[in-house]
Order: C-alpha cells, then structure tokens, then sequence
C-alpha cells in the first residue's frame, strides 16, 4: 500500500513538472528563434538578414522535429512511461542543437556562443527532483560544447562551458535544497503513517472537500475496503459500495456538513450490525483542520470500537441495581416480615371463625397476605448469601418433583407437559432446592405466557463438557427488546410481577457455574435453554 501510494505521488508530481517544463520548452524555443531572427533584424540590428539562414542551420525544421515528437509523448503517457518523456525531449534537443552548431561552423567558419533554451533546461531541471536528469542535462550540453571545442580547435567554447558549469553548480544547490526538502517531508509522511498505523482505532484523513486523502490499517480492515480504492473518495461513494456501514458513512457526511457551520468537534455513536452479524457500538469523533487564514483544509475521522466499555456501563449499572436491591430487601425483611407473620395469624383465625362471605373475603386477603409473602422471600434471597447443599442430585427425579407440583394448575389451563431424557445423562452436582426453583420459576411463567393451553416440552441431554436442559412452550413469545432485558432487576412484563424471579434463576445457573440463553419470536413461543457442568 505504502509503495503504491508513493508512485501515484511521484507520477502527479512528475506530470505536473512536466506539464511546466514543456511549455516553458516551447515557448523559449520558438522565442527565442522568433527573437534572433525576426525581431531582431527589424528593431535592433537592421543589418541583420530576416529570417533563418539559408545554410547552416536547420531553420523551421527544427521546431518540426520538435512538434513532431508530441505523439511520441503522449505514447509514451499511455503506457505508463511518463518519466522518460524529460529525456526524450532533452536528446533531441541535444541532437538537433549539435547539429545546428556543426552546420553553422562549417558553412560561416565562426562558432556561436550557446542558446538561451539551455540556460532554461539546466535552471529548471531541479523541479523533477532527480539527481540522474540533472547530471544527464548538466554532463550532456557542457560536454557537447567540450567535445565541439576539440572538433573545431576553438577555445571560444570556454565562455558558454564556464557559464554553463556556473548556472549547473546554481542549480545543483537548488536541486539538493529539493531534494532534502522531498526527503524531510517523506520522512514525516512515513512517521505519520507510522503513528497512524499504530492506533488502535480508526483514522482517516479528508481534504476540505470531504474526500479520503489517508487511512490507517484499522480502517482498512474495518471497512473491508481495497488499500487504493478508498483514495479521492466521498463518504457517500463509499457508502454505496458498503451495505454493513452506509450508516457510518452517512452520520459522517453528515457531520462533516455540521464543522461546516464553525463547529470545533462533533462526535456521536453508532450501532451497527458487523459482518458475523454482531451488534458493535462504535463512538466517531470529527475534527475540523484549519489553514492559516482559518479556511477549514480538511478533517480528522477517528472511529472507537466502545462495544466492550458500554457493556462494562450497563454491567456496573446493573452492579448498582443489585446493590440497591440488597439494601432494600434487608430492610424489607425487617420491616415487613414480622408484621406480615402477625397479620397472616389473626387472618387465619378469623377465618376459622367466619361465616357467609366473610369467609371469601378473608380467602382472598389470605391469597393477598401469600403474594406478599412470596414477594418478600425472594428479596430475601437477594438480601443474604442462602445456604446451599451441594450434593449429586439426578435431574429426572427433581423434575418430576417439580412437574408433581405444578401438574394440577397446568391441567386446568389445558397446558400438557411433557418430559424427556437421555439415558446417558448423569447426575449433576448442585443444591437440589435452588434448581427446583429455578425450573418452578421457568415453568410458571410459561403456563402464564399460555393462556389458550398449549404443551410445554422439557428435554434433557447430555454434552461432551455440560448437560442441557431446554424448557420450550407455545406461548405468545417475547419481543426483541424485550429479550435482552430479562434478568435485570424489576424489570417484567407482568402487571404483578416483581421482576426478580428471573434475576434469581440467572443468579443461581450463574452459582452453579452454568449458563442460561433464551430464544423468542413473537407468536412462536420460548425455548429457554440451561448449561450446567458435568461432575
């Protein structure tokens, strides 16, 4: 990437030297013929003949030979070429040059002092930042006048030699400015690159346009996108060729709409499905960089992978429910408990006692009292670390307890459960009362989400490192929402629910080292499924 990215700098750097250097070519070519020959004759020196010579030189011809080489150029582009162009033109200037001086010599006898287009190709040859033209331009035409002096026996080629070497050593200075000034910023470039490659978020450098000018190796590979596609383009083009994050792309172009209106810094998060289908949440900073005369020159994207620190959030809020949970149920089992015994007491007395519909009254204060009173231990369960009883417990034989149980309330509901196992299921360690629980817990609920009747299927089958238990009913099923709300504290679908019953079940799989995972769809039922280890 860095290779490639180097070569399409140096071919637009190249291509626009060029563009420079040949119309200058051109311009003081033609000129300065047009000048010699023409101008001059007419207002400065009328002695002077109008126009090229007839003999020694090659008159017209020369800007011919030297148009005519134009389609050679732009072959030479077409094929990737580009920076041979500078020496094709130079050669042939070279060639056609050093003939002019042989014809001029052998038909006038007298040597002409050099050209004024040489003066141009030696000063301005620095702009291509290459040492190797320099020295081709600089050997070559001091080296024509040397080798013409040797030919001709003439020491007047000294002059142009001397001023040649003068302007080449000018040059030369210039040339080794540019080139440790090329260097000093490729250095920094690769240093920026460097850094940038090595944050571990995503960075992307835009010009004042909203085009991509550089990416690190974690956008890259975030994005999925080729290493030379992304350069020169808009966030709404790539969002076009992206379908996991047109989103990203848009809130982007987005923003960049917002810094546009004098605002320092925009940042918002995203939540967006990533290409194994997991949600991530990601966070995007924008910041605006500024020119000298505070024309905004293009903008700094860093996107943050926060999926890891928003679930730390919610897990420390949940922290917190839990402890306020604890604190609230010690205070409840104090406050309430020892009353609540006493009204349950004089309510069962006064019920032995009544008469007509005093009696269903009293039934029903007595349900109420038992709520209450189911309400209140499970917040003790959360108040105080309850004793277990570890022990090697066979799964069928609590089931069938807890199937006993609540058989008789399933029957009048029109609600079958059924219950199956594998033979090679073993025993499970744990403390057989709290499973109880928990699958009285599961059970219930799922009577309740059945209010039409339906089947509740319990399987049990044994893993290579774990036994699982799935619990599935035909209810009404659980919204997406709403799934991954359960388990947290007070939070319920039920206009008398508490919402800890569930909160308790995770806490104890959790104690026993197992796992709980739920599966709904709206109108299709839930399945829950419970992980525990095997001994």
């Amino acid at each position: 990437m860095k290779e490639n990215a180097t070569a399409k700098s140096l071919v637009k750097e190249e291509n626009r030297s060029l563009k420079f250097f040949l119309i200058l070519f051109y311009v003081i070519s033609i000129g300065y013929d047009a000048f010699y020959y023409y101008f001059t004759p007419l207002y400065i020196n009328p002695s002077y003949k109008i126009g090229y010579p007839e003999k020694g030189h090659l008159g017209i011809w020369t800007h011919i030979i030297q148009f005519a080489i134009l389609p050679l150029a732009f072959y030479l582009v077409k094929n990737h070429k580009i920076f041979s162009i500078k020496y094709l033109y130079f050669y042939t200037y070279l060639i056609l040059s050093t003939i002019n001086d042989m014809l001029n010599f052998y038909y006038s006898g007298a040597f002409e002092n050099g050209n004024i287009v040489e003066l141009i190709i030696i000063l301005f040859s620095p702009i291509f930042v290459n040492k190797h033209f320099f020295w081709t331009v600089s050997i070559g035409i001091i080296g024509k006048y040397g080798i013409e002096g040797l030919v001709i026996q003439d020491t007047t080629v000294l002059i142009p030699i001397i001023i040649l070497s003068t302007l080449s050593a000018a040059a030369y200075i210039l040339l080794s400015r540019f080139h440790s000034y090329t260097l000093t910023i490729s250095e920094s470039e690769k240093q920026l690159r460097t850094l940038m490659n090595a944050l571990p978020d995503s960075v992307v450098l835009k010009d004042e346009a909203g085009h991509w000018v550089e990416a690190n190796k974690k956008t890259i590979e975030f994005f999925s996108i080729d290493s030379h596609f992304y350069k020169g383009k808009t966030d709404q083009e790539l969002a076009e060729n992206s379908f996991h994050y047109k989103s990203i792309f848009e809130n982007a172009e987005h923003t960049d709409h917002l810094l546009g209106h004098d605002k320092l810094e925009v940042t918002f998060e995203k939540t967006v499905m990533d290409m194994e289908g997991t949600e991530q949440t990601y966070e995007i900073t924008t910041v605006p960089m500024f020119k000298e005369d505070g024309q905004r020159k293009g903008t700094i994207v860093v996107t943050r992978d926060i999926t890891e620190r928003k679930k730390t959030e919610e897990l420390l809020v949940q922290s917190e429910k839990l402890s306020a949970v604890g604190e609230l149920a010690a205070g409840l089992s104090h406050e309430i408990k020892n009353p609540l015994t006493s009204l349950k007491g004089f309510t069962q007395m006064m019920k032995a006692k009544a008469v007509g519909d005093d009696v269903f009254h009293l039934s029903i204060m007595e349900s109420e009292l038992e709520r209450i009173q189911s309400i209140v231990n499970e917040f003790l369960m959360l108040a105080k670390p309850q004793k277990t009883n570890y022990q090697e417990n066979n799964l069928e034989e609590l089931f069938q307890h807890v199937i006993f149980l609540l058989k008789t309330q399933a029957s009048s509901q029109n609600i079958t459960i059924n219950y199956e196992q594998d033979e090679t299921v073993s025993p499970v360690h744990c403390d057989g009362n709290q499973l109880k629980q928990v699958f009285i817990n599961i059970i219930k609920n799922a009577t309740e989400a059945m209010p039409n009747g339906g089947n509740i299927d319990i399987s049990i089958k044994k893993r290579e490192d774990h036994t699982l238990i799935r619990i599935k009913d035909d209810g009404t099923g659980i919204p997406q929402d709403v799934l991954s709300k359960l388990g947290e504290p007070f939070y319920t679908t039920k206009e008398t629910g508490t919402g800890l019953g569930l909160m308790i079940c995770f806490r104890i799989i959790e104690q026993h080292n197992g796992n709980i995972s739920i599966e709904s769809e709206e109108g299709n039922g839930t399945t829950f499924e419970i992980e525990l280890p095997v001994m």
